[in-house]
Protein backbone atom coordinates (compact mmCIF):
# COMPACT_ATOMS: atom_id res chain seq x y z
CA UNK A 1 0.00 0.00 0.00
CA UNK A 2 1.85 3.57 -1.18
CA UNK A 3 1.72 5.93 1.80
CA UNK A 4 -0.27 9.43 1.22
CA UNK A 5 1.82 12.45 1.40
CA UNK A 6 0.57 16.03 1.90
CA UNK A 7 0.82 17.75 -1.59
CA UNK A 8 3.63 19.95 -1.90
CA UNK A 9 2.75 23.42 -2.66
CA UNK A 10 3.08 24.22 -6.50
CA UNK A 11 3.25 27.59 -8.20
CA UNK A 12 0.29 29.22 -9.30
CA UNK A 13 0.23 30.66 -12.84
CA UNK A 14 -2.65 31.94 -15.37
CA UNK A 15 -2.64 32.85 -18.94
CA UNK A 16 -4.66 35.44 -20.01
CA UNK A 17 -6.35 35.92 -23.64
CA UNK A 18 -7.43 39.48 -23.84
CA UNK A 19 -9.86 41.02 -25.98
CA UNK A 20 -8.09 44.82 -27.94
CA UNK A 21 -11.20 46.56 -25.84
CA UNK A 22 -10.06 45.78 -22.18
CA UNK A 23 -7.71 48.05 -20.18
CA UNK A 24 -4.68 44.63 -19.86
CA UNK A 25 -3.86 46.80 -16.49
CA UNK A 26 -7.50 46.65 -15.15
CA UNK A 27 -7.65 43.11 -15.23
CA UNK A 28 -4.20 42.48 -13.86
CA UNK A 29 -4.81 44.54 -10.87
CA UNK A 30 -7.93 42.86 -10.58
CA UNK A 31 -6.07 39.83 -10.29
CA UNK A 32 -3.31 40.86 -8.04
CA UNK A 33 -5.62 42.43 -5.64
CA UNK A 34 -7.33 38.87 -5.10
CA UNK A 35 -4.13 36.45 -5.48
CA UNK A 36 -1.12 38.84 -4.56
CA UNK A 37 1.83 39.60 -6.30
CA UNK A 38 2.87 38.57 -9.69
CA UNK A 39 6.68 37.48 -9.88
CA UNK A 40 6.66 36.94 -13.47
CA UNK A 41 5.23 38.30 -16.59
CA UNK A 42 5.27 37.22 -20.18
CA UNK A 43 5.72 39.22 -23.31
CA UNK A 44 2.56 39.94 -24.53
CA UNK A 45 2.06 37.92 -28.18
CA UNK A 46 -0.75 38.61 -31.16
CA UNK A 47 -2.86 35.04 -30.56
CA UNK A 48 -3.53 33.82 -34.19
CA UNK A 49 -3.78 30.25 -33.27
CA UNK A 50 -7.65 29.98 -33.58
CA UNK A 51 -10.86 31.56 -34.21
CA UNK A 52 -12.61 29.80 -31.61
CA UNK A 53 -12.86 33.10 -29.22
CA UNK A 54 -13.50 35.58 -32.34
CA UNK A 55 -17.23 35.54 -31.72
CA UNK A 56 -17.32 36.38 -28.29
CA UNK A 57 -14.54 38.33 -28.11
CA UNK A 58 -13.62 39.96 -31.35
CA UNK A 59 -10.32 39.70 -33.48
CA UNK A 60 -6.71 40.76 -32.49
CA UNK A 61 -6.51 38.72 -29.23
CA UNK A 62 -3.64 38.91 -27.05
CA UNK A 63 -2.15 36.42 -25.18
CA UNK A 64 0.17 36.67 -21.99
CA UNK A 65 1.14 34.59 -19.10
CA UNK A 66 1.84 35.36 -15.70
CA UNK A 67 3.09 33.88 -12.30
CA UNK A 68 2.13 34.00 -8.97
CA UNK A 69 4.71 35.20 -6.04
CA UNK A 70 2.70 33.13 -3.33
CA UNK A 71 2.22 29.03 -4.11
CA UNK A 72 -0.45 27.16 -3.56
CA UNK A 73 -2.18 24.20 -2.81
CA UNK A 74 -2.70 21.69 -5.79
CA UNK A 75 -6.31 21.25 -4.09
CA UNK A 76 -7.28 24.61 -4.29
CA UNK A 77 -7.62 24.86 -8.14
CA UNK A 78 -11.48 24.20 -8.03
CA UNK A 79 -11.99 27.28 -6.56
CA UNK A 80 -9.45 29.09 -8.16
CA UNK A 81 -11.39 28.56 -11.21
CA UNK A 82 -14.33 29.21 -10.39
CA UNK A 83 -13.42 32.73 -9.19
CA UNK A 84 -11.34 33.46 -12.21
CA UNK A 85 -14.93 32.60 -14.09
CA UNK A 86 -16.48 35.11 -11.67
CA UNK A 87 -13.45 37.89 -12.72
CA UNK A 88 -14.49 36.80 -16.47
CA UNK A 89 -18.18 37.80 -15.88
CA UNK A 90 -16.32 41.02 -14.16
CA UNK A 91 -15.31 42.19 -17.17
CA UNK A 92 -18.15 41.14 -19.35
CA UNK A 93 -19.55 43.43 -22.20
CA UNK A 94 -23.31 42.68 -22.75
CA UNK A 95 -22.49 38.98 -21.04
CA UNK A 96 -19.26 38.76 -23.87
CA UNK A 97 -16.10 38.19 -22.24
CA UNK A 98 -13.31 40.86 -22.57
CA UNK A 99 -10.86 38.62 -20.65
CA UNK A 100 -10.31 34.74 -20.71
CA UNK A 101 -8.34 33.88 -17.99
CA UNK A 102 -6.69 30.31 -17.92
CA UNK A 103 -5.84 29.32 -13.69
CA UNK A 104 -3.67 26.62 -13.36
CA UNK A 105 -0.05 25.88 -11.89
CA UNK A 106 3.40 24.36 -12.48
CA UNK A 107 5.64 21.74 -10.54
CA UNK A 108 8.98 20.28 -11.77
CA UNK A 109 7.46 17.89 -13.64
CA UNK A 110 3.91 19.57 -15.04
CA UNK A 111 1.90 22.66 -15.94
CA UNK A 112 -1.78 22.04 -15.11
CA UNK A 113 -4.75 23.78 -16.68
CA UNK A 114 -8.43 24.07 -14.98
CA UNK A 115 -10.86 24.58 -17.25
CA UNK A 116 -14.95 23.82 -17.34
CA UNK A 117 -14.29 21.95 -20.57
CA UNK A 118 -14.53 18.17 -19.87
CA UNK A 119 -13.04 15.95 -23.32
CA UNK A 120 -11.21 12.42 -22.51
CA UNK A 121 -8.24 13.82 -21.35
CA UNK A 122 -9.34 15.75 -18.48
CA UNK A 123 -10.00 14.53 -15.27
CA UNK A 124 -12.93 16.27 -12.83
CA UNK A 125 -11.69 18.08 -10.10
CA UNK A 126 -15.40 18.42 -8.45
CA UNK A 127 -17.58 21.35 -9.21
CA UNK A 128 -17.64 21.09 -13.02
CA UNK A 129 -14.36 22.21 -13.22
CA UNK A 130 -12.12 19.45 -15.03
CA UNK A 131 -7.95 19.70 -14.95
CA UNK A 132 -5.15 18.66 -17.35
CA UNK A 133 -1.77 18.32 -18.49
CA UNK A 134 -0.82 20.61 -20.65
CA UNK A 135 2.86 20.57 -20.14
CA UNK A 136 5.24 17.65 -18.76
CA UNK A 137 9.23 18.34 -18.09
CA UNK A 138 11.67 16.00 -19.75
CA UNK A 139 15.69 16.54 -20.61
CA UNK A 140 15.59 20.03 -19.37
CA UNK A 141 12.23 21.84 -20.87
CA UNK A 142 8.75 21.81 -20.72
CA UNK A 143 7.14 19.48 -23.54
CA UNK A 144 3.47 19.76 -25.23
CA UNK A 145 1.20 16.53 -25.24
CA UNK A 146 -0.52 15.81 -28.47
CA UNK A 147 -3.32 17.92 -26.73
CA UNK A 148 -1.48 20.71 -25.89
CA UNK A 149 -3.10 23.85 -27.34
CA UNK A 150 -0.57 25.85 -29.46
CA UNK A 151 -0.25 28.87 -27.58
CA UNK A 152 1.12 26.94 -24.90
CA UNK A 153 2.97 25.27 -27.03
CA UNK A 154 4.99 27.78 -28.82
CA UNK A 155 8.29 28.99 -28.12
CA UNK A 156 7.39 31.91 -26.21
CA UNK A 157 4.77 29.94 -23.82
CA UNK A 158 7.24 26.97 -23.18
CA UNK A 159 10.37 30.19 -22.43
CA UNK A 160 8.02 31.61 -19.96
CA UNK A 161 7.27 28.05 -17.98
CA UNK A 162 10.96 27.07 -18.27
CA UNK A 163 11.45 30.18 -16.58
CA UNK A 164 8.98 30.37 -14.14
CA UNK A 165 10.46 26.96 -12.95
CA UNK A 166 13.27 27.73 -12.14
CA UNK A 167 11.89 30.65 -10.08
CA UNK A 168 9.96 28.18 -8.55
CA UNK A 169 12.74 25.31 -8.03
CA UNK A 170 15.45 27.87 -6.60
CA UNK A 171 12.50 29.58 -4.39
CA UNK A 172 12.25 26.04 -2.50
CA UNK A 173 15.56 25.37 -2.02
CA UNK A 174 15.70 28.82 -0.12
CA UNK A 175 12.58 27.88 1.74
CA UNK A 176 11.51 24.94 2.50
CA UNK A 177 8.89 25.86 4.60
CA UNK A 178 6.49 27.68 1.80
CA UNK A 179 6.22 24.25 -0.16
CA UNK A 180 4.55 22.01 2.54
Amino acid sequence: MGKILVDEKVKFITGLLFSESIDHQEVIDKLVSVYGVIDLFSPEMPFGFTSYYDKEMGPNLTRAYISFESNIDPGKLTGIKIQTNEIEEFFANNGSRQVNIDPGYLDRLKVVLATTKDVPHRVSIGSGIHAESALYFLKGSYKAWEWTYPDYSCSLALDFFNKVRGKYLNDKRKNRNNYN
